[in-house]
C-alpha cells in the first residue's frame, strides 16, 4: 500500500464528504495556481495581521515528501521579506 496519494483524489474526497459549500473548480484552480507557483500564501487567514507561507520538501527525485511553513506578521511577509523567505 503506498503512502502517496493523488491530491486530486483526495480533494474530490473531501468535498463529497464535509466541504460543503466550497466550488470545486474555483478550489482547483487554487490548487493549479499554488502548484505552478511553488508555494502557498495565505495573507490574513490565519490569523489577524499574520500571513503564512508553505512549501513542499522534495527529495531527490522531485517527489513532495515533507512541507514547511512560516508564519510571521503580515508587513514582513510583503516585497523583498517575502522574497526571502521563498528563495531560501
Amino acid at each position: 500500500m503506498s503512502v502517496v496519494r493523488d491530491v486530486d483524489v483526495e480533494l474530490d474526497e473531501l468535498l463529497e464528504v464535509g466541504l460543503h459549500g466550497v466550488d470545486r473548480k474555483a478550489l482547483f484552480g487554487k490548487v493549479r495556481r499554488t502548484r505552478a507557483r511553488g508555494y502557498a500564501l495565505a495573507r490574513g487567514r490565519v490569523g489577524l495581521s499574520i500571513s503564512g507561507i508553505g512549501m513542499p520538501v522534495r527529495n531527490r527525485w522531485g517527489i513532495a515528501c515533507a512541507a514547511v511553513s512560516v508564519t510571521a506578521i503580515s508587513i514582513r511577509m510583503e516585497g523583498e521579506h517575502l522574497r526571502l523567505v521563498i528563495d531560501v
